[in-house]
């Protein structure tokens, strides 16, 4: 069955390509020009290569590359990674505890979480860009 479909379609476009069928039938009906042929080595044409200019475009215009951004972002990252290393929930349970025991110890972990975040933490990731601002001329 498909043997004959393919026949089929390329008697049709042998066809069309023909004078008495191509005078017939509208230039929009017939098939697209076939596509270009594939390399024998894979090898495609590269344009030159414009890192370099990309490169000074970006960072004339990039706040990214000024000491002080840098600097903040590396004290703000340090920061983070800090808060990363807290858990949520209080692991260190070495025994088998009642529910109520269970859910005392995790408010209090979580409570003191808390604290630490308005307390510590908060204040510190909030110092670290009016501090470096001030530190630059």
């Amino acid at each position: 069955m498909e043997y004959s479909y393919s026949m089929n379609g390329l008697l049709l476009q042998e066809g069309l390509t023909r004078p008495p069928l191509r005078d017939k039938v509208r230039a929009d009906l017939l098939l697209p020009p076939a596509p270009p042929p594939v390399p024998e080595l894979g090898v495609i044409e590269i344009i030159d290569n414009t890192f370099v200019a990309a490169s000074a475009s970006f960072l004339a215009i990039s706040p990214l590359v000024m000491p002080e951004v840098v600097e903040a972002l590396t004290r703000a990252r340090h920061e983070c990674l800090q808060l990363a290393r807290l858990s949520l929930f209080n692991l260190e349970i070495s025994r088998a505890l009642r529910l109520e025991d269970f859910e005392h110890i995790q408010t209090q972990h979580r409570t003191r979480l808390q604290q630490f975040l308005r307390e510590s933490w908060q204040p510190a990731i909030k110092k670290v860009p009016p501090l470096l601002l001030t530190a630059y001329p």
